[in-house]
């Protein structure tokens, strides 16, 4: 019982210098302690982190002003890659490891980003995104709002779902709800829906899955799932300039999809999205009623139409039918 207590405290040890980044330290007392427990799977754990990060230890520190920190992100992500090869499962040495990469990654993304003459998002994205893996929410959401303040693309979408995700730890949904809308809407491909950490969603993903989509078209999918299951109830408000591109898009996406029919799996999912984004702007700024109710109907239609996988459209058209009623109820009051 003795050598028991004795090997939890000094596991307890090993995990608090892993933190701390000792890993000289970590490896020599390690290996003292395999000597006399060499069957331990968390011996064996802990020199297979400290071997993995002892040959990367250069990306500790600031190496170059172009793409420091990056780089330690991209060892991280081997780090994870390399756990799940090698089925490690040790909680408290993934978690030891975990904050002392991403306590170092702060360091150096701040000063990173004080050495900057002018403001970097990208230096931005991923502290924030650091701050999240850390549980400084709080942080995360202002570095990453501060980060989308400073222009918006195409190419946000990696940021909106980092948002979304940092809004649901906060506890406020109704802004991640916001927040994800965009991502799908702005540029469902590059969406990375492993990475949504809203449960809602997640279900929503096996459940397309589950209904024959292809993995690639998933994200293309999620947000007609998401609204006809009440998963997403809000959407940014429409600047005037925004909802004349939002019809712009639709004429596009219409037209193309009339002439380019092997087009139809990946754009008619999202014609029906910027459909919703219309349906949005109809019932909450426009308070177009007649529009609304107009447009409903030729959602359903485009669903019945031009859906090819028979369990998407019939999940959709059973759905849709159950939300409209319930908006037209709304709507005659």
């Amino acid at each position: 019982m003795g050598m028991v207590v004795e090997l939890v405290e000094a596991k307890h040890q090993l995990y608090q210098l892993l933190s701390e980044g000792k890993l000289d330290e970590v490896q020599q007392r390690a290996l003292e302690l395999m000597s006399v427990y060499p069957q331990d799977r968390d011996l064996e754990e802990i020199l297979a982190t400290v071997r993995f990060w002892m040959h990367r230890q250069e990306y500790f520190l600031l190496q170059d002003d172009a793409t420091g920190g990056e780089e330690l992100f991209q060892e991280w992500w081997k780090y994870e890659h390399f756990r799940q090869e090698n089925h490690y499962t040790s909680l408290k040495v993934y978690q030891a490891m975990r904050y002392f990469v991403f306590s170092r990654l702060v360091d150096i993304l701040v000063e990173l980003y004080q050495l900057s003459p002018v403001p970097r998002r990208d230096v931005l994205v991923m502290l924030g995104e650091v701050f999240l893996t850390l549980g400084m929410v709080e942080r995360a959401i202002e570095t990453l709002e501060y980060a989308l303040s400073l222009g918006k693309s195409e190419e946000d979408v990696s940021l909106y779902v980092l948002l979304g995700n940092a809004y649901v730890e906060a506890g406020q949904e109704d802004m991640a709800s916001v927040m994800y809308n965009d991502a799908l809407y702005v540029n469902p491909p590059m969406v990375e829906i492993e990475k949504i950490s809203y449960p809602p969603l997640q279900k929503l993903i096996e459940l397309i899955a589950s209904h024959g989509v292809k993995r690639e078209l998933i994200g293309e999918w999620l947000a007609v799932y998401a609204f006809v299951h009440g998963a997403l109830k809000h959407k940014r408000e429409l600047s005037s300039r925004a909802h004349y591109e939002l019809k712009q898009r639709i004429l596009m996406l219409e037209q193309t999809i009339k002439y380019d029919k092997k087009a139809l799996d990946v754009l008619l999912p999202r014609l029906i999205n910027s459909y919703l984004w219309l349906l949005d702007y109809y019932l909450y700024q426009a308070k177009a009623k007649n529009n609304a109710r107009a447009l409903a109907t030729k959602i359903v239609q485009v669903v019945d139409k031009g859906v090819t996988v028979p369990q998407v459209r019939d999940h959709l058209l059973e759905r849709f039918v159950q939300v409209f009623a319930q908006m037209e109820k709304i709507l005659a009051r």
